[in-house]
Parts: structure tokens; C-alpha cells; sequence
């Protein structure tokens, strides 16, 4: 079953990639404004603090898009911030059952 749902999670990912292929790519293309880029970079933080979706892919769209290394920096950043703010809020809204101890 976690192998169905994994699978069908990138195929929807990828069909929903398919889909804006020229919305991506225009932003890709476009030297956009830090306001526009900051809330691709929040959708990308709101992306990555669900475990099941693929961050991967936005990661790639990050190295596009910004450069090998600044697209790394910010992915690593988003990454771990997203892995803070779900630790803590997993440690401080549930109870110790809920976590397992």
C-alpha cells in the first residue's frame, strides 16, 4: 500500500508538472521581482513540511532557477527549516503517546 501511494504521489506531481509546463517555464525565463520569488520560496516551505510530496522536484526548479549554488543554500535552508518548525510541532502539540514514548 505505501508503495501505491508513493508512486501515485509522483505521477500526480509529475502530471501536475506536465500540466504548467509553460508557467514553469516562463519563471524559469523571468527575471521576477524578490516578492514573487519569496512566495514561490513560502509554497516551497509549505511543500516541504509535508513529508509525502516530492521536494525533489522543487529542489530542481530551485537549481534552474537560481544557480547550482545559491538553488542548494536555498533548498538546504527550506529543508531544515521545514524540518525545525515540523519537529517542534510535533514535540509541543502532541502528547507523549501520540509521539510514541
Amino acid at each position: 500500500m505505501k508503495r501505491l501511494v508513493m508512486i501515485s504521489t509522483y505521477l500526480l506531481a509529475a502530471g501536475l508538472l506536465l500540466l504548467n509546463r509553460s508557467a514553469i517555464s516562463d519563471w524559469l525565463k523571468a527575471d521576477g521581482s524578490w516578492s514573487h520569488d519569496l512566495s514561490v520560496l513560502l509554497i516551497a516551505f509549505a511543500i516541504a513540511l509535508v513529508p509525502a510530496i516530492p521536494f525533489t522536484i522543487v529542489a530542481v526548479l530551485f537549481g534552474a532557477k537560481f544557480g547550482p549554488i545559491v538553488g542548494t543554500i536555498l533548498n538546504l535552508g527550506i529543508s531544515v527549516a521545514a524540518a525545525v518548525v515540523l519537529f517542534l510541532l510535533v514535540r509541543y502539540t502532541f502528547s507523549p503517546e501520540q509521539r510514541g514514548k
